[in-house]
C-alpha cells in the first residue's frame, strides 16, 4: 500500500490555536504544503508539555513560520503561576531586550532618510555625552587590590557603537560588578517615572567603561540610542515606534505598557514578580528602548516576517533590503575585546546591527546557516530568523534569567523545528513490492549506537562531536589575552604541551585578538582526529611556539605518557616532566630528546601519530628511547601510562608564598582543610620560595591516588600546619537542578548520567543530601555536596511526582559524555528495534519508545507509522557496520557508530 501522510487530525487541533492568531498574524497553512511534518511538529507542543508538567514553567507560546505563512501555533500550560488561567496564543509577554531589535531597526529608519548617521559622534545628538571620560579599573592578581584609572576618548563613541555594543557604556550590576558597574547603578537615573532625556543627562556625568569601538559589553547604548531617535526625529520615542512600526505592521499588542482592558491577557512575571522598572501594568514616562516592550507571539512574528522579507511586509515597507543586509552581517571589527562570555555572541558568531548572527557553517549558537540571526529576552523570550530556510521561530515564556528552562526550551525549540522539516523524498516512498528478508546474522551486525552530532537538519549544521567540546583546556578571556586557566590531566593540548598560565595568541594561524571566549572555544572544536593548530607563549617568555594538538573523544579510558610534555620542532623534545609521574621516576627530564616508542623511530612521524602512539589504557606501560641533554647515546626507559590530576583549588603566587585563591567544595584540597586565604610555604618538605607557578603546580599535581603533603598558614595565623591531600578525579552525577522558594527539584536527567541510572527523573524534588537536609542550602552549596570523586556514592532522598513520601536513592558518580543526538539498535524477537538515547524525539523515534523498522534492501529500513522515517546502514570494505544514515536523499544526516 502507499505510504499516506496522515496529518488531517493534527492540522486541525493547531489551526484551532492558529484562528485566534489570524488577524495579527500570517495566514495559515498545512505544514506539509510549506515543507513540514505535520506529525514531527507535535512533537514541539508534547515537549513543553513535559516541561509544565514537570514544573519546569507555566506555560509558553510558539510560533513558527516559513515562506511567509503560519506553519505552527500553540498555546501550551497556564498565564498564571498558580496554574488557574489557561495560556492564550494572544498572551501578552513583557520581551524585555527583544525591544533591542525594534529600537535599532527605528535608528536605521533614519539613517535611511539622511537624519541619522551611522558614524556621527554620538554627541552630535546628545550633547550631554560629548565629554566623558574612560575609566579602566585595574586589579592587582596577587591582593586584589582595584583602582581607577581615567582617560579621553581616544575615539568619539558613533552612532554605529550604541547598535553593536561597542560605545563603551555599561548596565550597572547586573551581569558584570565592578566598581564602575556599581558607579552607574549609584549614580545614573534610569527608572520609569523619568524620562530618557533625564537618564542621558545623568549618564553625561560618569565615565565609559572602555574605549569606544575596543571592547563589546552589553549595555544601556540602546536605550542612549532610544533617545538619539527622538532627537533625530523629533517625536517621543513611543509615538515614533507606534507610528512608524507598531501602527503600519498591525503589531496590535505591543507596547510600553499593557491597557487595563487586555490585563487579562498579560502573562504572570516568574517568582519575585516585577521590579517597579519594568511594571508593565502602568503607563511610563521612561521609554526603554533596551527593554521596556510588551509584545505577543503574532506581533513579534509579524516584526520579524518584516525583516526576513527583507524589510517589507504587507505592502508597507520599514527597511530596505540592503539596510537589512547591513543589520545582519558582522560589523564587529578584527581586534575587538570581549567583556562577557555568557551575553552577546557566542561559538560561531558575532554580532551585527542590533542582532546576533551566524558566522560559522559548520557549528553555531545562533540556528541555521550563516546570515541567521536572533536575540532575545531576560525573561526567556526569544525568536530566530532563518533566511536560508525562510524560517522564523518565536518563544514567549517567562522564567527567571538563570532558569535552566532559558537554554533548555531554546534548544529543544531549535532542534524540534529543523528535524520537523520534511525530506522530498519522503512523501514519494512506496513500500517494497515484495516482503524484504534479511538474515538475524545481518540484522545483529546493525546493533549498536549511532551518533549523529548535535542536529538532525543538513540546515542547522552542528558538526558531529561524540567527542570533546575543545582540546582539554579550561581557558579564560577576561582580561584581555586567552590564558589557560587548566589543562586537563592526560587531555590532549596537556599532551601537547600546553600549561597552565600560557597565552593563546593563534588559533588555525589566526589570531586571537577579538574574539571573546565563547568564540575561542567554538574554534577549539572539532571532529575526533582532527588537529588544531595554536600559537602560545609560556610563562617567562616572549615569543610564541607552535603546537599542534589533535581532537578527541571526552571521557576516553586512554591517557598519555605518565605525566610528561612534549613538544614537537625539528626533535620531540621533554618540556615537563611533573616530579610526581612514573615518567620523571625512572629518569625522564626536561630537555631530553625522545627518538623511539615502542621501538619504532620518531622520526617521519606527525604529531597526531606521535600522539595516537603515546596513549594507551591507564596501568600499560610504553617502552621509549631518550637522549639526555649532553648525552650522545640514548637509553631505553619504560614508563606506565597513569592519570594525572590536580587538588582542585586555584593557586597565585605573592611575596611569601603560594596564596590559594579558591578551592572547589569536595575535592581533595578542601576535604583536607585547605580553605580560600591559604598560604603554603612548602610542597613535599621542600619550599615554594624560588619556584615560578608551572613549577609549584608540577609539584601539586600526580596520579590518582597518591598524595603530597603541604604546610600552609590559615588566614589569621601565624604558624603553618601539615596537611596531606590525597589526589582524586571529581566529578557529579548527570543532573540538572533548580533551587526555588527553597525546594530542589531535578530539572533534567542525562539519559545516561548516574542519577538517571539511578532512578531520578525531571520533576523529583530533592529533600536531602547525605542525610542533610536540603532546606537552608543555597544552589551552590547543593552542587558542591552532589559533586564527588569517581565511584562514591552520594545518598538523595527525593519526592517523586504525584507522591507524599521521600524514598531513598544512592547514586554512584560516574563520568559522563557530552550529550549528542543518538539512536540505538538492538534486536529483540527476530526484529531490529530502534530508540533515541537524547532528551529529543529523534524523527519519528520517541524517547523511551523503541519501535521496529521494516526492511526495504539488506541495509536500509523504515518505520512503518508516522513520517516513515528511513535508516540506511554503512558498512566498510570489510562488511563492518561503522554509520548510518537518516532519511537517505537531499535531507540526509549521517552518523557514526560508536558502540
Amino acid at each position: 500500500m502507499k505510504f499516506i501522510h496522515r496529518a488531517a487530525l493534527v492540522l486541525t487541533v493547531l489551526c484551532l490555536s492558529a484562528g485566534a492568531l489570524a488577524q495579527s498574524a500570517l495566514s495559515v497553512a498545512d505544514p506539509a504544503s510549506i515543507g513540514f511534518s505535520t506529525e514531527r511538529l507535535t512533537q514541539i507542543g508534547a515537549w513543553y508539555q513535559k516541561q509544565i508538567d514537570a514544573g519546569a514553567l507555566p506555560g509558553a507560546v510558539v510560533a513558527i513560520a516559513r515562506d511567509g505563512k503560519l506553519a505552527y501555533v500553540n498555546a501550551i500550560g497556564y498565564q498564571d503561576r498558580a496554574r488557574t488561567v489557561p495560556m492564550r496564543p494572544d498572551a501578552i509577554f513583557w520581551i524585555a531586550s527583544m525591544t533591542k531589535p525594534v529600537t535599532s531597526v527605528a535608528a536605521m529608519m533614519l539613517v535611511e532618510e539622511g537624519k541619522l548617521d551611522l558614524d556621527a559622534p554620538v554627541s552630535r545628538y546628545l550633547p550631554d555625552l560629548k565629554d566623558m571620560q574612560v575609566a579602566t579599573e585595574e586589579t592587582d592578581p596577587l591582593t586584589g587590590t582595584a583602582r581607577t584609572v581615567l582617560a579621553p576618548q581616544k575615539h568619539a563613541m558613533t552612532v554605529r557603537d550604541l547598535l553593536r555594543h561597542t560605545s563603551g557604556l555599561i548596565y550597572p550590576p547586573q551581569f558584570i560588578s565592578t566598581s564602575i558597574h556599581r558607579l552607574y547603578g549609584e549614580k545614573v537615573v534610569f527608572t520609569r517615572n523619568t524620562t530618557l532625556a533625564d537618564f542621558v543627562a545623568s549618564l553625561g556625568k560618569v565615565p565609559l567603561a572602555h574605549q569606544p569601538g575596543e571592547v563589546w559589553e552589553y549595555s544601556w547604548g540602546v536605550d542612549v540610542l532610544a533617545r538619539v531617535v527622538e532627537v533625530a526625529s523629533g517625536q517621543p520615542f513611543d509615538q515614533f515606534l507606534q507610528g512608524r512600526i507598531f501602527g503600519p505592521l498591525h503589531m496590535i499588542d505591543t507596547g510600553f505598557y499593557v491597557p487595563e482592558s487586555k490585563l487579562s491577557r498579560l502573562v504572570d512575571p516568574p517568582p519575585g514578580g516585577r521590579d517597579a522598572l519594568w511594571d508593565v501594568t502602568k503607563p511610563p514616562r521612561l521609554f526603554s528602548g533596551g527593554g521596556g516592550l510588551v509584545s505577543t507571539a503574532a506581533d513579534y512574528l509579524r516584526f520579524c516576517q518584516m525583516l526576513l522579507s527583507g524589510g517589507e511586509l504587507d505592502g508597507v515597507r520599514i527597511l530596505t533590503p540592503d539596510t537589512l543586509q547591513l543589520m545582519t552581517t558582522n560589523s564587529l571589527p578584527a581586534d575587538i575585546r570581549f567583556a562577557m562570555d555568557w551575553i552577546g555572541p557566542r561559538a560561531g558568531a558575532s554580532w551585527g546591527l542590533g542582532f546576533e548572527v551566524r558566522t560559522n557553517p559548520g557549528f553555531s549558537s545562533v540556528p541555521g546557516a550563516v546570515g541567521s540571526f536572533t536575540w532575545s529576552g531576560l525573561w526567556g523570550t526569544y525568536f530566530w530568523i532563518d533566511p536560508g530556510e525562510k524560517l522564523i521561530a518565536v518563544q514567549m515564556i517567562q522564567v527567571p534569567p538563570d532558569d535552566i528552562s532559558q537554554f533548555s526550551t531554546r534548544a529543544a525549540l531549535r532542534f524540534l523545528t529543523y528535524a520537523a522539516l520534511s525530506s522530498p523524498e519522503q512523501a514519494f516512498l512506496t513500500s517494497p513490492a515484495a516482503q524484504v528478508t534479511v538474515s538475524q546474522d545481518r540484522l545483529a551486525t546493525y546493533a549498536g549506537t549511532y551518533d549523529f552530532g548535535l542536529s538532525v537538519s543538513p540546515s542547522d549544521k552542528r558538526t558531529p562531536v561524540p567527542t570533546y567540546i575543545g582540546t582539554g583546556i579550561e581557558i579564560d578571556a577576561r582580561d584581555g589575552p586567552l590564558k589557560v586557566r587548566a589543562s586537563y590531566p592526560n587531555g590532549p593540548a596537556f599532551r601537547a604541551g600546553v600549561m597552565v598560565g600560557d597565552i593563546i595568541t593563534h588559533l588555525d594561524d589566526r589570531p586571537i585578538s577579538g574574539l571573546n571566549l565563547n568564540q575561542a572555544q567554538s574554534r577549539l572544536l572539532g571532529p575526533v582526529g582532527t588537529q588544531v593548530r595554536l600559537g602560545v607563549i609560556h610563562p617567562g617568555q616572549n615569543s610564541a611556539v607552535d603546537v599542534t594538538v589533535v581532537r578527541e573523544a571526552l571521557g576516553s579510558d586512554l591517557v598519555g605518557l605518565g605525566g610528561i610534555e612534549l613538544v614537537m620542532q625539528d626533535v620531540v623534545r621533554v618540556r615537563t616532566s611533573y616530579p610526581n609521574g612514573s615518567a620523571a621516576k625512572v629518569g625522564v627530564t626536561v630537555g631530553d630528546i625522545i627518538t623511539h616508542l615502542d621501538d619504532t623511530p620518531i622520526t617521519g612521524m606527525s604529531v597526531a601519530e606521535l600522539q595516537r602512539r603515546s596513549r594507551g589504557p591507564v596501568g600499560t606501560s610504553v617502552r621509549l628511547k631518550i637522549l639526555h641533554a649532553g648525552q650522545n647515546n640514548p637509553i631505553d626507559v619504560t614508563i606506565l601510562r597513569e592519570r594525572i590530576v590536580g587538588l582542585g583549588m586555584e593557586i597565585a603566587l605573592q611575596d611569601g608564598g603560594l596564596r590559594v585563591r579558591a578551592q572547589y567544595p569536595n575535592w581533595p584540597a578542601a576535604k583536607a582543610g585547605v580553605m580560600a586565604g591559604d598560604i603554603i610555604t612548602h610542597v613535599d618538605d621542600a619550599p615554594i620560595h624560588g619556584l615560578n607557578l608551572a613549577q609549584v603546580q608540577g609539584k601539586l599535581r600526580g596520579p590518582v591516588g597518591t598524595s603530597v603533603s603541604l604546610k600552609i598558614v590559615h588566614a589569621g595565623q601565624d604558624n603553618p600546619v601539615n596537611v596531606t591531600v590525597v589526589r582524586e578525579l571529581v566529578v557529579g552525577i548527570g543532573m540538572e537542578i533548580a533551587m526555588q522558594d527553597d525546594v530542589l527539584t531535578v530539572r533534567a536527567s542525562s539519559s545516561n548520567g548516574a542519577a538517571a541510572k539511578a532512578g531520578l527523573a525531571a520533576g523529583d524534588i530533592i529533600t536531602s543530601l547525605d542525610d542533610i537536609p536540603v532546606n537552608g542550602l543555597n544552589i551552590a552549596q547543593v552542587q558542591a555536596k552532589l559533586r564527588g570523586e569517581v565511584d562514591t556514592p552520594v545518598r538523595l532522598k527525593i519526592v517523586h511526582p504525584g507522591q507524599d513520601t521521600p524514598v531513598d536513592v544512592t547514586v554512584i558518580r560516574k563520568m559522563i559524555r557530552i550529550q549528542s543526538v543518538q539512536l540505538k539498535a538492538r534486536m529483540e524477537d527476530g526484529r531490529l528495534l530502534i530508540e533515541p538515547s537524547g532528551p529529543f524525539p529523534v524523527l519519528d523515534f520517541d524517547v523511551g519508545k523503541p519501535v521496529a523498522v521494516h526492511a526495504i534492501s539488506d541495509r536500509e529500513f523504515y518505520y512503518d507509522a508516522g513520517d516513515h522515517t528511513r535508516i540506511a546502514f554503512i558498512t566498510d570494505q570489510s562488511g563492518k557496520v561503522t554509520g548510518a544514515i537518516l532519511n537517505p536523499g537531499s535531507r540526509e544526516i549521517k552518523g557514526v557508530k560508536v558502540e
